[in-house]
């Protein structure tokens, strides 16, 4: 899914973890990953003892916007794909939080209408 949307924000370095999961370069301080969980949705997101979640929406889905969500300089957004299922886009900047969940947002944004409806 990332190499669909490579070209729109310059992601280099796609490599993909497993079947469900890959990461790529965004920029020269921040680094994403899109996990897809097929078998768990929003009320199974897990996060960090430091995360800020709060809920948005992506397009016309449910989300979770999550700050700090694996350091203090990271972000995710969980976006439903179904009751049982969701993608996660985390962003980790080497330079500051909101960086990265700008970048978080933007790719999230940009997966969500590639995922089925």
């Amino acid at each position: 899914m990332l190499e669909s949307i490579a070209s729109q924000f310059g992601l280099t370095k796609i490599e993909e973890d497993d079947s469900t999961s890959c990461d790529a370069v965004y920029s020269d301080s921040v680094s994403v990953r899109l996990d897809v969980y097929p078998d768990a949705g929003l009320v199974d997101y897990s996060p960090g003892p430091s995360s800020v979640i709060s809920d948005t929406n992506v397009g016309s889905r449910k989300a979770k916007l999550v700050e700090k969500a694996l350091t203090s300089s990271s972000c995710a957004v969980a976006v439903e794909v179904g009751v049982s299922s969701r993608v996660d886009i985390a962003a980790s900047a080497d330079t500051s939080l909101d960086e990265a969940c700008d970048a978080a947002a933007r790719v999230a944004v940009a997966v969500e209408s590639k995922l089925p409806k």
